[in-house]
């Protein structure tokens, strides 16, 4: 398909007024600078662009063009060659995408249900390999050429053979609206930019090629070779003595990776890292996650998880998943996370302190057996909110078993007093055969706790289900307990967490994955 969108004077218009500018320093394509591309990677400049030749048609030896053969071959090949009309957008094209006329010399727009009307010039009905190449030469030496002369003419530039050609390939595509100023492209073509390297030039050019809104693969393979041709005059492209390139296309299922984009592109040299890839965000926390790749039905919620002793059948699996992937609990060696293992009075204000995003401190808890450490803040912070206490005026016992009636009490503290929610309602313990032996202490925090779901019952036992107040928490059940007060209306963070990218053969691609070939990345998610 030819020229994407540049079609109408009002399209131009409009997206004038957008008055869309390049941003800053380019680190990629990055989520302002998608902001600052047109909804389609399209505009005119001026009533010139919509200019219509009124020649009939003309020999070979009549057109005079500044393009080479080999940019008019690469043009052909990327438009593709059709010897009779067809209707593409809005108007009648042929050959190898070129407009269509009528008898008096106007642009054929007529849809006509489909057939080419009575009214286009009969040369049109069908045009021989030989013709359609003259037509493409015509309407490239008046339109595109002189588009990208003048522009070359109006700020003093002088472009190589290969850099002329890339440029009118470019236009060709897309309309002159760029050569208005303002774009990444332009800052790098006038040494305005604030990264002259050869990615910067892949990126500026790369960054338009959306199509109704989205951005294109398509389009963008032909911006990857249109930058291999202006930079190191490589028409047929992957050659190996200069860098190649590779693009990304960023799908964020169902977050925003810009102001208005749920998609974007960057482009990397093959050979490197990714680096630094985009951070999407989820838009509406009060909507659900796609839990399921619409392609493979791979659950989202199953992350990369290094520990063998947590599989995708257990019942604490996906909240294991939820608190690592967040950050709020690790394991206890690279490759346990001991489920089972009782949890201690240390490591639940950390996952707190860490859920709260590790706010700075100051001073000291000013207990004895708390040293500087990996919870020393985190103690701090939750003795100083009134989160925790001591076990005595100079003791907090970092390393004790916590009870489930004392983590019920830590996140009463945290959730109503801290945070200042109100809360809902207050359970009846009586109906378990042991609620009698919460203590007194803990009993207002235990009856929230067992009220809004924080902590269960366990049934099962000979008795009936017990209530358990003085046992002790595994680490399983308190991933459980943070993922469940999570999603307490007015709790900390609400809505799915970003599990990570990954590819079209679920692969996860990091920061440290090598580059190799383009990729459509998904963002997965989890509720």
């Amino acid at each position: 398909m030819k020229r994407l969108f540049a079609m109408t004077l009002s399209l131009a218009v409009a997206l004038t007024a957008l008055n869309v500018l390049s941003v800053g320093a380019v680190q990629g394509i990055t989520t302002t600078e998608n902001d600052a591309l047109p909804q389609d990677s399209a505009q005119l400049s001026s009533a010139e662009e919509l200019q219509i030749l009124s020649d009939s048609p003309v020999t070979q030896s009549e057109v005079t063009s500044r393009s080479s053969q080999e940019i008019i071959d690469f043009i052909k090949s990327r438009e593709g060659y059709s010897a009779t009309p067809y209707w593409d957008v809005s108007q009648w094209t042929v050959g190898y995408g070129t407009y269509c006329k009528n008898k008096d010399g106007t642009r054929c727009t007529d849809y006509n249900g489909g057939t080419p009307p009575d009214s286009m010039d009969e040369a049109y009905l069908n045009v021989s390999r030989e013709q359609a190449e003259i037509y493409l030469r015509q309407e490239i030496a008046n339109n595109y050429e002189r588009s990208v002369a003048q522009y070359e003419s109006r700020h003093g530039l002088s472009f190589t053979q290969s850099e002329f050609d890339a440029l009118v390939s470019f236009t060709f595509n897309l309309g002159a609206g760029w050569t208005s100023g303002g774009y990444m492209i332009t800052d790098w073509l006038e040494g305005t930019t604030s990264d002259p390297s050869d990615l910067g030039m892949v990126r500026a050019m790369g960054a338009w090629c959306r199509v109704s809104g989205r951005v294109n693969p398509g389009t963008s393979v032909r911006r990857l070779r249109e930058a291999q041709i202006f930079l190191y005059s490589d028409y047929a492209g992957e050659s190996s003595e200069h860098p190649n390139y590779r693009y990304v296309k960023y799908d964020g299922n169902g977050s925003l990776l810009s102001g208005r984009y749920t998609d974007a592109v960057d482009y990397f040299t093959v050979g490197s890292t990714y680096d630094t890839l985009l951070e999407p965000v989820w838009h509406d926390p009060d909507s659900s996650a796609a839990v399921f790749s619409a392609d493979n039905n791979v659950p989202y919620a199953q992350a990369d998880l290094p520990f063998t002793d947590v599989n995708p059948g257990d019942w604490f699996y996906q909240d294991v998943c939820e608190v690592y992937q967040r950050g709020i609990m690790n394991g206890v060696s690279d490759t346990r996370f001991s489920p089972q293992g009782n949890l201690s009075r240390a490591h639940v204000v950390t996952m707190l302190y860490r859920l709260d995003g590790s706010p700075e401190v100051s001073g000291s808890s000013g207990f004895d057996d708390v040293p500087e450490g990996w919870y020393a803040d985190a103690v701090t912070w939750a003795f100083q909110n009134g989160i925790v206490e001591g076990v005595s005026a100079t003791r907090f016992n970092p390393n004790g078993n916590i009870t489930r009636e004392q983590i019920a009490t830590i996140l009463y503290r945290y959730y109503v007093e801290y945070l200042g929610n109100s809360p809902s309602g207050y359970a009846d313990l009586n109906g378990y055969i042991d609620g009698d032996e919460t203590s007194a202490w803990a009993e207002e925090a235990v009856r929230w706790a067992v009220s809004v779901g924080l902590i269960e019952g366990i049934s099962g036992t000979a008795n009936g289900t017990v209530l358990s107040p003085r046992g002790t928490s595994t680490r399983a059940q308190a991933a459980a307990l943070l993922v469940r007060l999570i999603g307490l209306e007015g709790g900390p963070e609400t809505g799915p967490v970003f599990l990570g990218w990954y590819n079209e053969d679920g692969e996860r691609i990091t920061n440290d994955t090598e580059v190799v070939d383009s990729q459509i990345l998904v963002a997965r998610w989890s509720r």
